[in-house]
């Protein structure tokens, strides 16, 4: 009996040692399941050298600037005062044409003390138009630089019928043409209360207003620090006389541009910047 009761003693044991686990084997917790292993999805295979790619090309987005319309050649016209000079500036940079302005190649003369800046200032002085005869030649001249071909903004020029007709034949002559004419309006009472307030820099032709466009500094330009100054053809006697010449030389240009559809009138008695945009969206037209 003793003997049978050591040999089941003996098997326990040996049922025992067979069901431990191994040495360093990892045990199994209870309540986990193993998980599956998600296979990645394959990356999309790049289109073979020289195979061109099957997604169409997206169409290109209209230009908000305005630059799509390149070459652009645009006149300015309206009574002085009128805000010529600060819609200038605004069209220049959005368009990235050069802003050809008589009157700034004039006084640019003037200081220098060229010929030509000695036959000029008087008359500028007075508030007259300097002569078809020195004009145009200065303006083709412009329009042979390199700077010129996607387009140029013309202001101040062309003034009268006769610069408009030889503006023509040399755009014909260089194979382009004017684009648009926009007139900014502007009646004569407020002319003259702007033109009293104007200030000018006699170093680089900024343009400011007492009210309208201050600078930053009183009496000085923001760009060099010159001390601003009233330009002589914006005294109150001047000014009246230039409207005047501008009622009776530079007008009729309405008459002579509408009718062939260049024409775009702008209410001139609001802000730089609700002008500058009736301006853009009739460019875009």
């Amino acid at each position: 009996m003793a003997r049978a009761t050591a040999a089941a003693q003996k098997k326990k044991k040996a049922s025992k040692k067979r069901a431990a686990p191994k040495k360093g084997a990892a045990q199994k917790k209870p309540g986990l399941r193993k998980l599956k292993r998600v296979k990645k999805p394959a990356l999309a295979a790049k289109p073979a050298k020289g195979i061109p790619d099957p997604k169409p090309t997206p169409r290109p987005t209209p230009d908000m600037s305005g630059r799509s319309l390149l070459p652009l050649n645009i006149l300015l016209i309206g009574p002085p005062g009128a805000g010529k000079g600060t819609q200038a500036e605004k069209i220049s940079s959005t368009f990235n044409i050069p802003h050809l302005s008589t009157g700034n190649l004039f006084r640019a003369a003037i200081k220098a003390g060229t010929e030509l800046g000695k036959k000029v200032e008087p008359l500028l002085a007075a508030g007259k138009l300097v002569p078809d005869d020195v004009t145009i030649p200065i303006v083709d001249e412009r329009l042979s630089q390199p700077d010129a071909t996607q387009g140029v903004l013309f202001d101040g020029y062309p003034r009268t019928i006769p610069q408009a007709e030889a503006l023509e034949r040399t755009f014909e002559r260089l194979g382009r043409k004017l684009n648009r004419v926009v007139l900014i309006e502007v009646p004569d009472s407020a002319i003259v209360a702007r033109m009293s307030g104007r200030r000018s820099c006699p170093k680089d032709g900024s343009v400011y207003h007492v009210v309208a466009n201050p600078p930053r500094e009183p009496g000085k330009c923001d760009k060099c620090g010159t001390d601003l100054v009233t330009r002589p053809d914006d005294q109150p006697e001047t000014v009246q006389g230039r409207l005047n010449t501008y009622t009776a030389q530079t007008a009729p240009l309405i008459a002579y541009y509408e009718p062939k559809g260049l024409l775009a009138r702008v209410d001139g008695v609001r802000t730089p910047d609700q002008v500058f945009e009736s301006i853009h969206s009739g460019l875009r037209r």
